[in-house]
């Protein structure tokens, strides 16, 4: 019988993830938003909070109006959910215009909530808030936090291209500029600019698509499903699921990459 707002509990499904990698999985991610915090990385001002509200609301058109659209004339390929995919690119988007630690997160939930008041309903919560902002949404911060605030580069002065990936650990006054000696003219090295930052935006993601990837398979197949209904864990359909996911979810992430950089640009 279900316990409190449909939620069994069920900590015994075999095959279920235990309990304490959960935990210590939480744990983790509190102590990384802290650091956010501590390094006044999440700062939100008005505008930020606009565009959360903006993205967390799109996410839901295009996740429950757009995209069934679209299923109906895509062929089915395992592994590409494209409403996910929209949500996924959009939220992507705005979290990288926002470049805060937590913007994700916080459009997750405000998708999750909405996504009750029309779609799902209320059962089930806040499990599912949870599972939505600290999976999906968290897995987007980390990058951002990583990269120092510069998801796709946005923001950020040239690098080298071992730095790039991991800007955050980085102080922006010790970014490379020796290669810039032999520059012609402005022109070209603006053009230099762009083509510089390819490597960047496929390499955060794939780091991002590779993680988000994880979210329902593991997390939710794995431990909130069984959690919330006590739903059977199959290891075989996990692992399916999960590299099934990764490719469609890269793709995702990097159109969004590069769109989000198109829109800074325009927006300055």
């Amino acid at each position: 019988m279900a316990g409190f707002n449909g939620i069994e509990g069920d900590l015994n499904v075999p095959g279920e993830i235990p309990i304490w990698i959960a935990v210590l999985y939480f744990v983790i991610v509190g102590a990384i938003y802290a650091a956010a915090i501590a390094m006044k990385r999440v700062n939100f001002n008005t505008l930020d909070l606009v565009y959360i509200g903006i993205g967390g609301a799109l996410s839901v058109v295009l996740e429950f109006y757009v995209g069934p659209i679209f299923s109906r004339v895509v062929p089915k390929v395992p592994g590409l959910d494209i409403s996910f995919a929209l949500r996924l690119f959009m939220v992507t988007i705005f979290a990288a215009i926002i470049r805060k630690p937590g913007s994700a997160a916080a459009m997750l939930a405000i998708f999750d909530l909405l996504g009750d008041q029309f779609h799902y309903g209320y059962s089930g919560e806040p499990v599912y808030l949870i599972y939505e902002s600290l999976t999906y949404g968290f897995f987007i911060d980390f990058v951002t936090f990583i990269s120092g605030n510069h998801l796709f580069g946005i923001g950020m002065k040239k690098m080298s291209a071992a730095r790039m990936l991991f800007a955050g650990f980085f102080p922006a006054s010790r970014a490379s500029t020796q290669t810039q000696t032999q520059i012609v003219n402005e022109e070209e090295e603006e053009a230099k600019k762009d083509v510089s930052w390819v490597p960047l935006v496929i390499a955060q993601s794939v780091l991002i698509g590779v993680l988000v990837s994880t979210a329902d398979p593991i997390f939710y197949d794995g431990f909130f499903g069984p959690l919330v209904s006590g739903a059977v864990v199959n290891w075989a359909s996990i692992t399916f699921k999960f590299l099934t996911y990764i490719p469609w979810n890269i793709i995702a992430v990097f159109l969004a990459g590069i769109v989000a950089r198109r829109i800074a640009k325009v927006l300055g």
